[in-house]
């Protein structure tokens, strides 16, 4: 059973007797609100976005702009969903939508209002205020096939902190009751303590959190799911918390949370997440699922690995510790044992003196998977030596795996240019690419390589 509120309506939604696999944008469509777009069903083109109101854990409502296509209703337990409908009050258009009136930001008008969700997921946030850069961010995951970007930044750009009516204190009070009161049993666990009697007593569910390559596998495959515990209404399990060197994330929390968390002490983690995917992405997908899904490909996995991140693993009231980089066991294999989740991650602050770089090649600059991605984090040693050094690749084996080798090769070695350029040449005994349809096996080893002289001569000296 899920329960949730739909636009500015005082009475929650019930949705008992709907499949679990229902997507929100399946749900929505049926409901007649047609203002919800199908562009692409891959979360690519933003035309079916929606904002999503939750609490934080101070009981403030935030916003996130969403993919309908993508998201199963039953992540959204709790929350309130918001639609373009829902955004004019007593005849008056909310200003996400006068501001594309009146600088013309629509077309021929399929895109529009996906955008004007993403303009509302703004303007909650404070506006754009005249920030080019912030303005841009905003509306970075949708599509205008007309190419009107011009006046939709214009439009963004206008955008300041308005009260529309969302977010009152009724409101919240009515999302915290949902959230905290509903006998909502085995399915949709408030906790981590939830999900792992849960998952002792049906061991065979699939954990989901942001599912978003199991979406696809739904919109593209027609795959169905039976058999789920949903993570949306698991609160603890979304925490990033800062403390003993580090940070402590939960497996539940999201990336747009991460960097909002972590992003100006890890500017190298920021700025791959600029690429890692939309906003819309960025907002459903979560650490912990980057992780468990064990993809060759993917962002986190690398990038956490060469800080030495640390995973919890739990089963019933049992928990041990794994560094990151001893999880992954062969091709989409992981260490986990039956009934065993992630249940959160240390991720280690770098030292002062220390680098830390992250290098992402895909053929689109934004919201593409990686052909390869390079992670390097890097401490000086007296003299000007390389005092230790982590390197660790995604796209180049069936994991994401360090290179080893190549790492003692620069251990001890002068911190220079021609180090790293005569280390690179150990790459090809750390890894051997496979060709697919994003590179060939050639291009990514070269690729790695030029990385990591790349990465010698912006740091040397």
């Amino acid at each position: 059973m899920t329960v949730f509120y739909l636009n500015r309506e005082k009475t929650p939604r019930d949705t008992a007797g709907l499949a679990m696999d229902v997507t929100v944008l399946e749900y929505l469509r049926g409901q007649g609100l047609s203002g919800t777009k199908e562009g692409c069903a891959t979360g690519d083109c933003g035309a079916c976005t929606v904002v999503v109101e939750r609490l934080n854990t101070a009981g403030k409502p935030f916003y996130r702009g969403v993919n309908a296509c993508l998201a199963l209703l039953p992540a959204f337990h709790g929350a309130r969903l918001i639609t373009v409908e829902g955004l004019a009050q007593n005849g008056k258009l909310h200003p996400a939508q006068q501001s594309m009136v009146d600088m013309h930001g629509s077309q021929c008008g399929f895109c529009t209002p996906g955008f004007v969700m993403s303009l509302f997921a703004l303007a909650k946030a404070g506006g754009a205020s005249g920030d080019r850069k912030k303005a841009v961010r905003a509306i970075s995951g949708n599509l205008c096939r007309c190419t009107g970007y011009r006046p939709i930044i214009d439009a963004a750009l206008s955008l300041k902190k308005t009260d529309d009516g969302y977010g009152g204190q009724a409101m919240n009070k009515r999302l915290c009751g949902i959230a905290s009161s509903l006998p909502i049993g085995g399915i949709l666990p408030q906790s981590a303590d939830e999900l792992a009697g849960g998952l002792l007593k049906n061991p065979a569910a699939g954990i989901i959190a942001g599912a978003m390559d199991l979406s696809l596998e739904i919109t593209q495959n027609l795959a169905r799911v039976e058999n789920a515990v949903f993570l949306g209404a698991a609160a603890d399990m979304k925490q990033i918390t800062k403390k003993r060197g580090g940070w402590h994330i939960g497996a539940g929390a999201n990336w747009e949370d991460i960097d909002n968390t972590c992003g100006k002490e890890l500017p190298a983690i920021s700025k791959m997440l600029e690429r890692f995917g939309s906003p819309q992405i960025r907002c459903q997908a979560t650490v912990g699922g980057n992780i468990a899904n064990a993809s060759p490909v993917a962002d986190g996995p690398p990038a956490f690995m060469a800080l030495a991140a640390e995973l919890t693993l739990r089963k019933g009231g049992a928990r041990r510790k794994m560094l990151l980089e001893n999880f992954f066991l062969g091709y989409k294999k992981t260490a986990l044992r039956v009934g065993e989740f992630i249940e959160s991650v240390f991720l280690p602050q770098p030292k002062p003196s220390s680098v830390y770089q992250i290098y992402k090649v895909s053929k689109r600059r934004e919201d593409d998977i990686s052909a390869v991605l390079l992670a390097i984090y890097a401490t000086p040693a007296k003299g000007g030596k390389i005092g230790a050094i982590c390197i660790a690749a995604g796209g180049m084996a069936a994991i994401p795996r360090r290179a080893l080798k190549t790492e003692l090769a620069l251990i001890g070695k002068p911190w220079t240019a021609d180090s790293f350029n005569k280390a690179a040449a150990m790459l090809s005994k750390d890894f051997s690419p496979i060709s697919d349809m994003r590179a060939s096996a050639a291009y990514r080893a070269q690729v790695a390589k030029n990385l990591l002289i790349g990465f010698g001569e912006e740091t040397a000296g």
